[in-house]
């Protein structure tokens, strides 16, 4: 087992986890279940992962993980949805130019982009890697956000 002491926590996985075999054989064993993105960052290992859950079998949950964390997920994205709602709700006027951030899977921008006054939403993102999966169509609302 592999230890790694983050904010105090101690977190286990197994050393096999991180090995290029093990994912290529996760992603060929479980086609319910796949890795489409890995990377070393300076945060961590960032992990963008897709699966099928049982309980919905017809759709697909993306999800973000650093070094095992779950970071968030497309399932559930309320607190992302009211992140921008809350904030918009307040302003009055037209024409508002809105700065997310943090784009993630994209679901506080596509919440911003939701309200007809939002003329134009700016996107400040920390990680070079979450804006290639946009610029790859990768996660479900890349389309949407870059073609808006």
């Amino acid at each position: 087992m592999l230890l790694s002491t983050v904010a105090g926590a101690v977190h286990r996985r197994p050393i096999w986890a991180s090995y290029p075999w093990w994912r290529a054989y996760h992603r060929s064993v479980h086609p319910s279940f796949q890795e489409l993105d890995f990377c070393k960052t300076e945060l961590g290992e960032l992990l963008l992962r897709r699966r099928r859950p049982i309980s919905y079998p017809d759709i697909w949950v993306y999800e973000v993980k650093i070094d095992d964390r779950f970071l968030m997920s497309s399932l559930v994205h309320d607190s992302e949805d009211a992140l921008a709602n809350l904030a918009l709700e307040r302003l009055e006027g037209e024409d508002w130019r809105v700065l997310v951030g943090g784009l993630g899977l994209g679901h506080t921008a596509a919440a911003a982009m939701a309200w007809k006054q939002v003329q134009a939403i700016d996107v400040v993102e920390y990680m070079p890697e979450v804006i290639d999966w946009h610029t790859r169509d990768i996660v479900p609302l890349a389309s949407t956000l870059r073609d808006d």
